[in-house]
């Protein structure tokens, strides 16, 4: 488990780090979900669930989410509660992710 939390760190962070950041005040967050069976894609902090992203039929999911703070923190993304993943966010980001929902970490 915690070797899957590190691999899904070091993905996110290849991704932010190949992407070069801009000033925006929100975080793009799109990507395929393969063999989802969810039609959305909740973004929660600790204070609850911050975004809700429609998935297609396809799997396909994009929105911008607008963070309360300049600083990156850690965020849950789930499409149910067997399928949930940290991710790192921050305003200016531009995170795209594609994976499978089988194996959602």
């Amino acid at each position: 488990m915690m070797k899957k939390i590190t691999q899904l760190f070091l993905v996110a962070i290849l991704i932010i780090a190949c992407n070069p950041q801009n000033n925006n005040d929100y975080v793009t967050f799109s990507g395929t979900l393969n063999n989802t069976k969810d039609s959305i894609l909740s973004i929660a902090d600790r204070q609850g669930v911050q975004k809700e992203i429609k998935i297609d039929e396809y799997g396909v999911f994009k929105d911008t989410l607008h963070l309360n703070t300049t600083q990156g923190e850690i965020y849950t993304i789930f499409t149910n509660r067997n399928n949930r993943a940290p991710v790192y966010l921050k305003n200016g980001y531009d995170i795209i992710l594609k994976g499978d929902a089988n194996e959602f970490m």
